[in-house]
């Protein structure tokens, strides 16, 4: 198998094969898909460390590395994260390569999997990164200084160490970090150790003031709800496009629903046998005369007048009462066409889209 980077999203991938036009089979018999160029790059086989055991007298703590899409919608560039990952069920062991989803799974909180059936994109594993332990957090601000800065979170109101993105300085926060985790013990991906540091004392855990990291993690973490209370989940995902206008790149939120008469809500990985099963003879018509859009039977943002105005009324700040998106810096409005063309993009080339919120329809 061939790895490679997908430089559009941050995701690395395996391939069973990849061609010099860039069609990517992902299995021996597999379909193939066609990639832009610019956006992969091939990935050589990094040797995975075999398991490591702590020395009990140094305490020898693995530091992991990853290289993922800065956060910062102005940026984008793949950035080196660095964290180290404990198991977060009270022994505050090391986790090792292979993971244990076993023991994860044991573990999980009672909320966890109300949180995983919000938000499916993540496990929700009972786990410690970066942001999660005061002391490790500090003895790794001293050891990389120039890829760790204390930084002030907005999302969990205090100030702590985070990694920074190497290109712009961004802050790369702890549950950025944190779902990444989860995606790559989800999917058994061996992470390598970047370095092994030295804890000062025998002791790893220690609380941020009076509240400590679970708390912290039970609060942040969970999908939020919009205050509608109902038996609807919409899930509202999130894409990046530049601004027509002042040319800065702004969030367009959307949601993305079956147009087949179910209304039932899109969810990765994205089931492209059932839409195309379900297109029209008229979108046939439309994809041959403009093969760059599959034309998927599908709803997104400016589609429903009842959801569009339900997103009006919980975004007002994102949603302008026209019902159109706006940028974030200009105010400029965003078309609604070009949602549509996006999202059949990102259907067809099997891009994952990041939930934004999971509300609830009255």
């Amino acid at each position: 198998m061939i790895k490679f980077l997908n430089k559009k999203t941050g995701e690395i991938g395996e391939a069973y094969k990849i061609e010099k036009k860039i069609h990517i089979q992902f299995t021996e018999n597999g379909k193939e898909y066609q990639y832009d160029e610019k956006n992969i790059e091939i990935l050589k086989d990094e040797k995975v460390e075999p398991k490591i055991q702590c020395n009990d007298k140094k305490n020898l703590i693995p530091v992991y590395s990853f290289k993922r899409k800065c956060y910062s919608s102005k940026c984008g560039k793949i950035t080196e994260i660095l964290t180290y990952i404990k198991f977060d069920d009270g022994t505050d062991e090391d986790m090792v390569y292979p993971w244990d989803k076993n023991r994860l799974n044991k573990n999980k909180l009672p909320e966890a999997e109300m949180y995983h059936m919000e938000n499916p994109s993540i496990e929700y594993y009972p786990i410690k990164v970066i942001g999660s332990d005061k002391e490790i957090d500090e003895l790794m601000l001293k050891k990389f200084p120039e890829k760790i800065q204390t930084k002030y979170s907005g999302t969990q109101k205090r100030r702590y160490p985070m990694n920074i993105c190497q290109y712009c300085g961004a802050k790369q926060g702890e549950y950025f970090i944190y779902e990444w985790v989860n995606k790559a013990i989800q999917k058994m991906e061996a992470l390598p150790v970047f370095q092994m540091i030295e804890s000062e004392s025998g002791i790893n855990q220690q609380a941020y003031g009076e509240q400590n990291a679970k708390a912290f993690k039970k609060e942040y973490l969970k999908p939020k709800r919009s205050e509608v209370k109902g038996k609807n989940q919409i899930y509202i995902y999130s894409m990046i496009r530049t601004c027509h206008t002042c040319r800065e790149k702004t969030e367009i939120l959307t949601y993305a629903k079956y147009d087949d008469g179910t209304g039932e809500n899109l969810i990765y990985p994205w089931d492209k046998k059932r839409l195309d099963e379900n297109k029209s003879l008229e979108s046939e018509m439309r994809h041959i005369r403009y093969p760059t859009i599959e034309y998927y039977p599908i709803k997104v943002f400016g589609s429903d007048e009842g959801l569009d105005n339900m997103m009006f009324k919980l975004f007002p700040e994102r949603i302008s009462k026209y019902l159109v998106n706006v940028c974030q810096h200009c105010g400029a409005k965003q078309k609604s066409s070009y949602i549509y063309r996006k999202m059949n993009r990102i259907i067809k080339d099997m891009e994952e889209l990041p939930v934004f919120k999971v509300v609830y329809n009255k």
